[in-house]
């Protein structure tokens, strides 16, 4: 994923400045992490289809900074952004510059195997987190969490550590164990349906035989 921006002289910072530079359809920006803080500006409505395409996930993008005739390029992810109170004009991004072995925070959003026992035998499958908040370097970013709930049946969940990780990845667990997904059964409707069906069934033989 790339990304391209326009560096800004650190003297344009402040109300005034960042006012006049989105009056011209413009978003002021920080990039910070290694180094001196860098401060830089971006089209909003390209910056604006960029932090949508993210779709709140953190992901390693290569920022090209054009400074006049030169440019650069640094691994960053967004650490933060603002929209406008109406939530449909984006006013500000905060990037920070990493590499491959800086150590973040993330949510990562989970996935689950296709097929469930218990979603067969007719109760449902709860999803209560769809995303898990973990701890690893950049190199090891998963995109998913894969959770495998073939055998899951009436009654059973899984905790955020139950979950199998990759390697460098570990879950932010503070004092508990949160569900992240359970079984929400209907096994007594279950067995009512089936004792009405089979005497329903009965009383047709009776009825039969008669």
């Amino acid at each position: 994923m790339n990304f391209t921006v326009q560096a800004r002289e650190a003297a344009a910072k402040g109300k005034g400045p960042n006012r006049q530079l989105r009056a011209q359809g413009m978003a002021p920006g920080i990039i910070y992490g290694m180094g001196e803080p860098q401060m830089v500006q971006m089209r909003v409505d390209y910056a604006t289809r960029f932090i949508h395409g993210l779709k709140g996930m953190v992901h390693p993008v290569d920022l090209t900074i054009e400074d006049g005739d030169k440019s650069s390029v640094k691994k960053v992810i967004v650490r933060d952004f603002q929209f406008s109170n109406w939530g449909d004009k984006l006013i500000h991004v905060d990037f920070m510059e990493v590499d491959d072995n800086t150590v973040i925070k993330a949510e990562i959003p989970i996935e689950t195997s296709e097929e469930c026992a218990a979603v067969k035998a007719g109760m449902v499958l709860q999803v209560i987190r769809r995303k898990i908040p973990v701890m690893c370097a950049i190199k090891h970013l998963p995109e998913h969490l894969f959770v495998d709930v073939t055998d899951l049946e009436h009654g059973m969940s899984i905790h955020m550590g139950d979950i199998d990780y990759p390697e460098g990845v570990k879950p932010v667990i503070k004092g508990r164990n949160p569900t992240v997904i359970t079984v929400a059964g209907r096994r007594q409707a279950i067995v009512e349906e089936e004792v009405a069906v089979e005497g329903e069934e009965a009383a047709a033989t009776e009825e039969a035989a008669e």
